[in-house]
């Protein structure tokens, strides 16, 4: 259609290509967020100075969101092979709902490092938690850090809070044990933020 200002668009085509360009972006977003992110394993090193004799490599995992040992999962296994750890730390939301313990037992259980394997809950371990949760991860081999603290190395301690969002972390009582602690001694916390 024609007019004295050029070609004129129908209004029902800007309604279409509008309609054409939010479906695009959606699908977009949906492949990102199904195929590309939740395949897109980060390692990044960090420095943190202590006061301690020896340094620690610590291995942050957080919102595996697994079910089970798929591809993502076999990938981080190598990667936390071949960066060897002393220690590795999970900051919980490893599960999306309760049917996914079991196949996030089998992921836990070829987790390994000296010093431990270290969880603490993130919001969908507390909006679907398991039954007896501390024999859970000793079963896996790992250990749970519920508002509680634990020596790992002489002098160091992690203290491990419940998720701010879905849980109820305590602080006086997350650091509680580490009170034994000395002034030289050095102390890593852990916690989910959503």
């Amino acid at each position: 259609m024609l007019s004295e200002h050029g070609p004129q668009v129908p209004a029902w085509g800007w309604k279409r290509r509008i309609l054409v360009l939010a479906f695009l972006a959606s699908l977009g977003a949906g492949v990102y967020a199904f195929w590309i992110e939740p395949y897109w394993i980060e390692v990044t090193h960090h420095n943190i100075y202590a006061p301690i004799a020896t340094p620690i490599k610590i291995a942050h995992i957080t919102d595996l969101h697994t079910y089970g040992l798929g591809q993502r999962e076999r990938k981080m296994l190598e990667i936390l092979e071949a960066e060897q750890p002393d220690l590795i730390a999970i900051t919980g939301d490893s599960i999306n709902v309760t049917s996914n313990y079991p196949g996030l037992r089998d992921v836990l259980a070829q987790m390994h490092a000296p010093l431990g394997v270290w969880i603490v809950r993130g919001n969908h371990e507390d909006w679907w938690p398991v039954k007896n949760e501390q024999e859970f991860y000793e079963s896996a081999g790992t250990k749970l850090l519920l508002n509680s603290s634990r020596e790992v190395r002489e002098g160091v301690w992690l203290v491990g809070f419940d998720d701010l969002y879905g849980g109820r972390p305590d602080a006086e009582k997350g650091v509680r044990g580490s009170s034994r602690a000395g002034l030289q001694d050095s102390a890593v916390s852990l916690s989910t933020f959503l």
